[in-house]
């Protein structure tokens, strides 16, 4: 399903704030979709929120074309959104996903980053319920979308040391997978490059490990979303024993 989503891009640039069971996200903004995602939602942050215009001025303004399936595990329509709005708007030219799943976000971001070439890794199929990469399966977009079928924990990601502009984290939920995955999410980023994690909003591991992660580097919750970002090659101070934010340098 596609779907113009300038003015959804504008509103939360204004950084107006939702409470998305109760009202409308924008003009054509798959209104039932996004609330069904949010209803996962019933933790709030305890990093820096800060919108996606905030975080990347050049996103204001622009039309956006969201290819979106709702079901399953995938990303939630809002997410996607934010996602695919700073992917467009830093230019990535070089993206990497921890977690293909069905392949909805990997063929989204090729979409949306015409120049790009996307690496994307989830296990190797046990009989799953979905094959991996499905969304993009013989798709104009898959030709610069290259699968690996491999343990994200013990691949060798030498190849890729501090070339992605953007990193997208969504395979593992457990700690020491969130915390494998982002370890070599910081490794592979460029200076100067994203990471973006799904998730963090809805499963507490996922936001403990982020939190500790915040202590060293300047992770922000992107407003409206799911989701936490940052740059790599910033350090900061995140949030302290009690839940706060102890302040950045």
């Amino acid at each position: 399903m596609d779907t113009r989503l300038s003015y959804f891009l504008g509103e939360v640039g204004r950084g107006i704030r939702r409470d998305v069971r109760r009202e409308s996200v924008g003009d054509g903004f798959l209104k039932g979709v996004a609330m069904a995602g949010y209803r996962h939602v019933t933790r709030y942050p305890t990093i820096p929120t800060a919108s996606v215009v905030d975080l990347i001025p050049a996103s204001l303004g622009r039309d956006l074309t969201i290819r979106y399936q709702y079901g399953g595990w995938n990303i939630d329509a809002t997410s996607l959104v934010a996602i695919t709005a700073i992917a467009s708007g830093i230019d990535a030219r070089s993206i990497f996903e921890f977690g293909t799943y069905t392949g909805v976000t990997t063929r989204q971001l090729a979409s949306a980053c015409p120049s790009a070439s996307i690496v994307t890794i989830d296990l190797p199929p046990t009989g799953e319920h979905f094959h991996a990469g499905s969304a993009f399966a013989g798709t104009e977009e898959a030709a610069r979308i290259t699968q690996i079928l491999a343990d994200s924990t013990t691949f060798d990601f030498s190849p890729y040391q501090g070339s992605m502009d953007l990193v997208f984290v969504d395979a593992g939920h457990d700690y020491e997978l969130v915390r494998a995955d982002s370890e070599h999410a910081l490794e592979i980023v460029r200076p100067g490059g994203w990471v973006v994690w799904d998730d963090y909003t809805t499963w507490p591991e996922v936001r403990k490990c982020i939190n500790e992660i915040a202590r060293e580097h300047p992770v922000v919750h992107v407003e409206g979303t799911r989701l936490a970002a940052l740059v790599a090659g910033t350090r900061s101070q995140g949030p302290d024993d009690d839940g706060g934010v102890t302040g950045s340098t």
